[in-house]
């Protein structure tokens, strides 16, 4: 209870700490006002509850031991009109119509004659996140901390791919926390923070569900995917069969990258196949203690 004097005002502010991602109800408020003597009639103000949603932490891809600079790679393209310029391949005479700004200067210099950069071909590749909330992919142990990890690795993923301006998409076989629907979680790529706040919001209320493999998950993804797309698969295990859908996914034009998060007993074995069969492979045990392929290479 307060009590104002003639047109005095007082405004009142609570920090709330968020603890743990998810949906919460704020409210229902109710603001009681009156004079002391009573001479007025009490009014009531009613301010409906609110939802508060609190988002998956995002870290720096740095700190989850993935390189900051196109950590999914790109693939060659043979038209030049997507050149990348982070790829210099080499260098030749100038022609006219070249851009300055593709001289040079530094060599053109010392050769006597103008030289020309040329850059690798590629195009960016569109970014789908497949997110393996099953039950048996987690040992238990560790459950609880390798499955927030894991989603948070997926927020990050997708902050940084918009960050990118790069097109990014969502696949799960977790369930809504308030829902409860079982069926998978589908985001096909799309672009824009607008996008990545509806992927967000769908990752701060997901949680375990035990009704579709990880297996499976890859075959929904892949049957929805065009080629040339990067399939970011993060999970708490590696299954024997997982190695073969990879295989198959490789030869379909499907760039892959897999990344193990918690306890993983096997993850050597997993790191020795992705050498093998050209993949990209990291195993983040948790966000301050991180292992890489290849760091270890």
């Amino acid at each position: 209870m307060i009590t104002l004097k003639p047109k005095e005002r007082k405004t009142f502010s609570y920090q709330l700490d968020a603890y743990k991602r998810g949906s919460y109800a704020l409210g229902p408020l109710l603001l009681r006002s009156g004079d002391v003597l009573g001479i007025t009639k009490p009014s009531e103000v009613h301010a409906p509850a609110d939802n508060l949603i609190i988002y998956p932490k995002i870290y720096p891809l740095q700190q989850l031991g993935l390189p900051s600079r196109s950590p999914f790679g790109t693939i060659k393209h043979h038209d030049p009109i997507f050149e990348d310029p982070s790829r210099m391949r080499g260098k030749r005479d100038y022609q006219k119509g070249d851009s300055i700004r593709r001289i040079d200067w530094k060599k053109s210099a010392a050769t006597g004659k103008l030289l020309t950069k040329q850059f690798e071909a590629s195009i960016d590749m569109e970014v789908v996140v497949v997110l393996d909330l099953h039950p048996d992919s987690y040992a238990m142990e560790k459950r609880f901390e390798a499955t927030e990890l894991a989603i948070s690795t997926a927020a990050s993923i997708a902050h940084w791919s918009t960050q990118q301006k790069q097109a990014v998409g969502l696949i799960s076989n977790g369930t809504g926390m308030m829902s409860g629907e079982s069926k998978v979680i589908s985001f096909q790529p799309e672009k824009g923070s607008a996008y990545l706040m509806s992927i967000l919001e769908a990752l701060a209320n997901v949680t375990f569900a035990s009704s579709v493999a990880l297996a499976d998950l890859l075959y929904l993804a892949q049957t929805h995917l065009k080629w040339g797309t990067t399939l970011v698969i993060i999970s708490g295990a590696y299954p024997e069969h997982l190695m073969d859908k990879i295989i198959q996914m490789l030869k379909s034009g499907l760039n892959i990258v897999l990344i193990l998060v918690g306890f993983v007993p096997n993850h050597e074995e997993a790191e020795a196949q992705a050498r093998q069969f050209g993949f990209k492979l990291f195993y983040i045990r948790h966000a301050l203690e991180i292992s890489t392929m290849e760091e270890r290479a």
